[in-house]
């Protein structure tokens, strides 16, 4: 009855989206030469566009491309978000040209107009919104409203979709409603459900000055021996997402006293504290890497890497769309199947707790942070010696597997 409920509302929701976008977006009809994509940028939101950008480059190899992004829609994080992950990481296979605002520039006239002053310029003949799994009516109905505004009058493509219903989305989940956060943008650009069996690319391209500069580091901590290079990122922008440091330290002792490895930490400014107290347990195999390298040093840097062991987070999908292997530590807030590191060969690491699935995005409601803080060192040990064990020259493993720790 719940499900049945959702179904109706989202095919009454897209039906007024539809309405929305006929009234005020023209259709026209042929190939478009010139495409506007929105997508919001953080990070990991970010890697998981990659595929459908490269699927919208295969579909319209010579149309000029622009990306319109933000760093996030969320005023409660402008400030803790001052660069957008697709300001960097957009390679110039997949997009010509970006247009970069910051959502609170919005409220400004003379900036808004200047920012619709470009995007008319565009003249673009087509515009897809990328969208996020389970994306709320409302949040689509702005983002239109928003490209009305800016000037985009036709054309418009990634409106309609599944979207998320507050009191009915475990109904939704548990029939399948919400895909992985890679396919719901590839389902826009593809106009139909995406197939997972479908090969996907995730274009992640590194410049010579940055791979020049983690050969410069590989140098100096001598990393080019055959001890494989494991990288641990402790950090993360929410509390109730990260793991306890003293987790992490106890993790990596045990790594260090089973496994001829390296240790490189990562992250950036804010997580120096973590950073420092891990280089702490061996200077000579583990090396505090925190803030000293570039968004796309990081890629280089991951790259390289036998095994990834971190947080939720923008490096976790970073790593794995460099083809570096995943142990990833999840928070119960969001349902598993979302948000994991895309591909077949990561682990997961959940722990259950009766108020899991609570979709807090910026705190725990609970004050425990129990989802996250019960995965046990153990678990973790557990998880990385599949990697390390099997492939002890840090190769990738060929499998994925998804852990509930309890």
């Amino acid at each position: 009855m719940a499900y049945a409920a959702a179904r109706g509302l989202i095919r009454l929701q897209n039906a007024l989206l539809g309405l929305f976008v006929r009234l005020f977006f023209a259709r026209r009809a042929g190939a478009p030469t010139r495409i506007l994509v929105l997508r919001s940028s953080a990070v990991g939101d970010f890697v998981c566009a990659l595929p459908a950008l490269h699927r919208l480059r295969q579909r319209f190899p010579h149309s000029r491309i622009t990306l319109l992004t933000t760093p996030t829609g969320n005023p409660r994080y402008w400030h803790q978000m001052p660069e957008a992950g697709g300001r960097v990481l957009a390679s110039p296979r997949l997009i010509d040209h970006i247009l970069f605002f910051y959502s609170h520039e919005l409220l400004r006239p003379r900036k808004f107009l200047e920012l619709r002053r470009r995007v008319r310029g565009l003249h673009p003949d087509a515009t897809f919104l990328l969208p996020f799994s389970g994306e709320p009516f409302s949040n689509r109905l702005k983002k239109i409203v928003l490209l009305r505004l800016l000037g985009v009058d036709r054309n418009l493509h990634g409106y309609q979709m599944r979207g998320s219903l507050g009191l009915f989305r475990r109904a939704q989940f548990l029939r399948g409603d919400f895909p992985h956060q890679v396919l719901a943008p590839l389902e826009a650009v593809n106009g139909t459900a995406a197939s997972v069996g479908e090969g996907l690319v995730f274009c992640v391209d590194t410049p010579p000055e940055s791979v020049a500069a983690v050969d410069e580091l590989w140098r100096h901590y001598g990393l080019n021996g055959s001890q494989p290079v494991v990288a641990i990122f402790p950090g993360g922008r929410f509390a109730h997402k990260r793991w306890p440091v003293e987790n992490f330290v106890a993790l990596c002792r045990r790594l260090l006293d089973e496994f001829p490895v390296r240790v490189a930490v990562i992250g950036g400014p804010e997580d120096e504290a973590p950073g420092k107290a891990l280089a702490a347990l061996a200077p000579g195999r583990v090396h505090n890497l925190v803030g000293q390298t570039s968004l796309l040093e990081t890629a280089e840097l991951l790259r390289r890497c036998g095994l990834f062991i971190g947080n939720d987070s923008g490096p976790a999908h970073l790593a794995a769309a460099v083809g570096t292997p995943c142990v990833t530590l999840f928070s119960s807030v969001v349902f598993p199947g979302l948000w994991e590191p895309w591909g077949d060969q990561h682990t997961v690491l959940r722990h259950s707790v009766p108020c899991e699935f609570c979709f807090s995005e910026g705190h725990c409601p609970t004050g425990t942070m129990e989802c996250i803080r019960g995965i046990p060192v153990e678990g973790v040990v557990a998880a990385a010696t599949k990697y390390l064990a099997a492939n002890p020259t840090g190769g990738a493993a060929d499998r994925q597997d998804w852990v509930g720790v309890n």
